[in-house]
């Protein structure tokens, strides 16, 4: 499995890096390592240790969590079901206590989400 999961996680790193160079201001990412790592935890029962070598290594300055409170939508491929997004939420919220990385929860329409992000972002020192 990790033949798999080995060109993901270096794949991930290489869009997170070319993001970065063309990014004037801020990037934002959907996933990144952090992800690789869940997935492999839930999905193969397995631990990629330079991964998470990786992941410790690198600046991921805010992070945002989207809550399950918005309509779950079939994603062919991506997604079993509503049960398996919430219980998804869960190991995210899980592994961000793990690693000790603070995060901002985002919840409601999308217009107050968006709302969510840039105060948090305008009003940091860090970003």
């Amino acid at each position: 499995m990790l033949l798999t999961l080995d060109p993901i996680a270096r794949g991930q790193i290489r869009l997170e890096d070319e993001a970065a160079t063309k990014a004037k201001q801020w990037v934002f990412h959907d996933t990144n390592l952090l992800s690789s790592i869940l997935y492999a935890e839930h999905y193969f029962d397995t631990h990629i240790d330079w991964v998470d070598e990786v992941f410790r290594q690198r600046e991921y300055t805010q992070y945002f969590l989207c809550e399950p409170d918005i309509p779950w939508e079939a994603d062919p491929g991506q997604r079993e079901g509503p049960q398996t997004r919430s219980d998804l939420q869960i190991l995210f919220e899980g592994i961000l206590k793990r690693y000790n990385i603070p995060f901002v929860r985002l919840n409601g329409t999308l217009e107050e989400r968006t709302q969510r992000v840039l105060s948090t972002l305008l009003n940091s020192k860090e970003c």
